[in-house]
């Protein structure tokens, strides 16, 4: 059941990651206009001090997603979007402009971790995978946007406000932040008998019956691993004292100044065990350390690189450039890319629950291969021209069926959810480094090797294909359990069980996702 307080939470979330595709492509346009005179390099820090912020953002996502909550550090991120905003708007020189880019770097980063986590951890599991490619989703919708705007506003007096519309989103997601709950599943992790997880829960799922929360919590508890014996009768009554008195217009008894807490200790201590303290740097490097999880870690690592060193932020950093001389205003070529890419993410909505990952990851990787193979003959001049703006359409596309979302799918699906913040802050920190490494090299390695521009990116993408092939495991309707004995071997036995329907509903996107730029 997809309820209103669902809804509102999703939709609010998903700015965050609006705003990170916005500004992957809101520079492509205006480059003539702002601060006139400046140099290739310049502007390539400009365009590139905005992966710089990444991985410093994604380091943090995973912490404060953890420390703070996910709300809690939803709203650190929005008001870092927010100033990054203003900054780029008013900035006096080119320099100011690198700076501010590279703080709305730091909140794409951050965004890049923690959209994926708490759509993961809000969406119902019949709805995993849509929720899953709405990081994805939202961060297309952001570059489609960037080109829009940039029609009225690509010039010497519209840019700012071009630049501006990030603070004034921000600013609108800060006035909606009402609407974002906290995720049960991290107060549960938290507190087993967190009564505002309980509240959440009702309001999320619109569950009305006591059994069902119940049953809801107890799910929620064994994903996570906390505990093995049900809620006690008085932990029951006390949290259904809780909601039956915690709707819109009560507070219950359980309330207390800043949120709902503990319904009285008495009543709360039955069925609650003490969780031991483990550290994110800890976990992280549990993920390196253990033969169990480096493996699937590497594979995720794997999948991150190729995703940015595809050459998919190429296209949506510098698509004007490339253009150029091919169509008469290489800002509509852009546009066009920039609404196909939305599309196929639309697609790809579609595909994500019903083919398997490693099935769209060998068509993603293999279809953009050829797609290379197009623009590099329109380059040479042994094609028309125009056969590289739809071998660009196609390159794309293939990029959002499988290479764009699935990196950031399948770390949720992968780990036990402890470490999936850790995991999905060390991927994201890896993809936006892989970006920064894009957004400098490209202007120079376009200058190089010219009509060859596009071949090292086709070698990432066969790279790619064959480690598909042979080593990613899928994870499609596989437990955690599953996956690591596919990759360690059948003999190897693990202790760690969950509902695997209420662990499925951890996935990540996006993204994510986006994760950098539109991957």
């Amino acid at each position: 059941v997809v309820t209103a307080p669902l809804l509102l939470a999703v939709l609010v979330a998903v700015i965050a990651q609006f705003l990170n595709g916005y500004n992957t492509g809101v520079m492509n346009a205006p480059e003539a206009v702002v601060f006139p005179g400046h140099t290739v390099m310049q502007w390539s820090f400009a365009v590139s001090a905005f992966a710089i912020g990444g991985p410093l953002g994604a380091a943090a996502g995973g912490y404060f997603a953890n420390r703070n909550g996910r709300r809690g550090a939803l709203l650190m991120c929005t008001w870092v979007f927010f100033f990054g905003g203003i900054i780029m708007a008013l900035a006096p020189n080119i320099w100011v402009l690198v700076l501010a880019r590279f703080v709305v770097g730091f909140a794409s980063g951050f965004s890049s971790v923690l959209v994926p986590i708490y759509l993961g951890e809000l969406a119902p599991p019949i709805l995993r995978g849509t929720f899953g490619t709405c990081t994805q989703f939202s961060m297309v919708i952001g570059i489609l946007m960037s080109d829009v705007f940039a029609f009225p506003l690509a010039n010497k007096h519209g840019w700012r406000f071009l630049f501006a519309i990030t603070g004034f989103l921000a600013f609108i997601q800060l006035m909606l932040s009402p609407y974002l709950l906290e995720s049960p599943r991290w107060l549960l992790s938290r507190d087993p008998d967190s009564a505002e997880a309980a509240i959440n829960i009702k309001k999320l799922n619109g569950l009305r019956d006591e059994a069902e929360i119940r049953a809801e919590i107890q799910n929620v508890l064994d994903a996570h691993n906390l505990t093995n014996d049900s809620l006690s009768t008085n932990n029951v009554a006390a949290l259904a004292t809780v909601l039956d008195d915690g709707d819109e217009g009560g507070m219950g008894n359980g309330y207390k100044k800043g949120g709902y807490d503990r319904v009285g200790d008495d009543d709360m201590a039955f069925g609650r065990k003490q969780r031991s303290k483990t550290t994110t740097a800890e976990l992280s490097a549990e993920l390196f350390t253990d033969k169990k999880h480096s493996l699937l870690l590497l594979c995720c690592l794997v999948m991150h690189v190729s995703q940015q060193l595809c050459g998919i932020n190429a296209v949506f950093y510098y698509s004007n450039l490339f253009f150029d001389g091919i169509i008469d205003n290489p800002l509509v070529g852009t546009t066009i890319v920039a609404f196909v890419n939305v599309l196929a993410t639309w697609v790809a909505q579609i595909l994500m629950d019903s083919c398997f990952r490693r099935t769209l990851l060998l068509w993603s990787t293999g279809g953009m291969v050829v797609c290379i193979g197009f623009i590099t003959l329109a380059l040479m001049g042994l094609v028309p021209k125009i056969v590289s703006l739809f071998a660009v359409m196609g390159f794309v596309s293939f990029f959002e069926i499988g290479l764009g979302p699935i990196p950031w799918l399948i770390v949720a699906e992968m780990f036990e959810s402890k470490y999936v913040a850790p995991a999905q802050s060390i991927a994201c920190q890896v993809n936006w480094v892989c970006n920064f490494i894009i957004g400098v090299a490209f202007p120079s390695l376009n200058a190089a090797l010219g009509v060859w521009t596009f071949i090292p990116f086709g070698v990432v993408l066969a790279g790619c294909f064959v480690f598909t092939m042979c080593y990613l495991p899928e994870t499609l309707n596989r437990t955690v359990d599953e996956i690591q004995q596919l990759i360690h071997g059948p003999d190897v036995q693990f202790t760690y069980e969950i509902d695997s329907d209420y662990r499925d509903s951890y996935r990540d996107t996006a993204d994510d996702a986006y994760s950098g730029g539109a991957g």
